[in-house]
């Protein structure tokens, strides 16, 4: 089969790949492979874009993220060393805004959506790992592997374990990363993810 991969017409600063590409809309992310466009896709961030979307845009975002998340596999990259953020040294493109805030995010967005965020370190790592991720997926599922992915059940399972305990209330319209702290919290994410667990093994 031959292996191309699909360009957002909207990317702005587009990879060169070593393989056929061609720009078209995506409904779902900045990459996607020919033919696959409703099963696989990667959302490309600099960490200046990185910042502006999940601090002062998410509202859009989180559309795009659902869009994501009803794939069968899709993650989010980002072009810089998450380390180098957490010890100030990306002030430059974090501007004020607390690195504490976008790890919060990076944990928000893969476990409320189910959409992984990687933090490549670079721009050139990054287009590497899109390249591989997009080529591992048609591989394997050549091979019959990488199955629709239970990404919503976690959510669910985590609303259905804190109304049990009586926090769904007020979990509700907190962020994510404010109310994972809490103890009770704590113990009904093991929970869900257990419940998770149990659900994927069920299936296989």
């Amino acid at each position: 089969m031959d292996f191309r991969i699909v360009i957002d017409t909207r990317e702005q600063e587009p990879y060169h790949f070593d393989c056929a590409t061609e720009r078209r809309k995506l409904e779902a992310g900045d990459y996607a492979v020919a033919g696959r466009e409703d099963a696989v896709a990667v959302e490309r961030k600099s960490l200046r874009d990185f910042v502006s979307t999940v601090i002062h845009d998410f509202t859009r975002f989180a559309t795009e993220l659902q869009k994501l998340s009803k794939l069968d596999a899709a993650c989010v990259v980002v072009e810089a060393d998450l380390d180098q953020v957490l010890r100030g040294l990306a002030v430059g493109a974090c501007g004020d805004v607390a690195p504490e805030s976008l790890l919060g995010a990076t944990a928000h967005i893969s476990l409320h959506y189910g959409v992984p965020v990687l933090w490549c370190g670079s721009r050139q790592a990054a287009r590497a790992f899109v390249d591989s991720y997009l080529r591992m997926f048609v591989r394997l599922r050549a091979q019959g592997g990488v199955p629709p992915m239970i990404r919503m059940n976690f959510y669910d399972y985590l609303k259905e374990e804190l109304a049990r305990s009586g926090l769904w209330e007020w979990a509700k319209n907190r962020p994510y990363w404010q109310v994972i702290v809490e103890p009770e919290v704590i113990f009904a994410h093991k929970r869900a993810w257990k419940r998770l667990r149990e659900a994927e093994d069920r299936n296989e």
